[in-house]
């Protein structure tokens, strides 16, 4: 804890999230084994050119998630980090994920197929999906 994944020096760094719905390891998502700084710095900057859309926030989230920087609370650190970009404490308009369960497991099953994709295009496409099953601004 309190350090970036670098599974070459600790095992326990090495992370693989099982993406196929019968819970095998086909198609399971690994996270890369080392994250750096820059691999971090790579996703602000990206925001910082972007229009800071709310797309925008929630595209920080999705890719700080699939980064996967920690052992524990990747995506309650994403969480934080998208709505810290987007400067929702001062608007009070927070980026949440949703509230009832079965949109709550459909998000989940968007976010899946975003950590499996390869390309940028196939990324913006899994965000698109993620993007239907967010609740409102409101």
């Amino acid at each position: 804890p309190g350090h970036l994944r670098n599974a070459f020096y600790n095992p326990d760094d090495a992370i693989m999230i099982v993406t196929d719905p019968n819970g095998t390891s086909r198609g399971a998502y690994s996270a890369p084994d080392v994250v750096k700084k820059k691999d971090l710095d790579n996703i602000v900057i990206e925001f910082n050119k972007s229009k800071k859309t709310r797309r925008d926030g929630w595209k920080v989230f999705a890719k700080i998630s699939k980064l996967q920087p920690f052992q524990d609370g990747n995506k309650r650190t994403a969480l934080i980090a998208a709505n810290t970009a987007m400067n929702t404490w001062d608007k009070q308009n927070y980026l949440v994920l949703p509230f009832n369960n079965i949109d709550h497991a459909e998000f989940m099953v968007n976010l899946m197929r975003f950590y499996v994709t390869e390309t940028d295009v196939d990324e913006e496409k899994a965000l698109d999906k993620i993007m239907t099953t967010l609740p409102s601004e409101k």
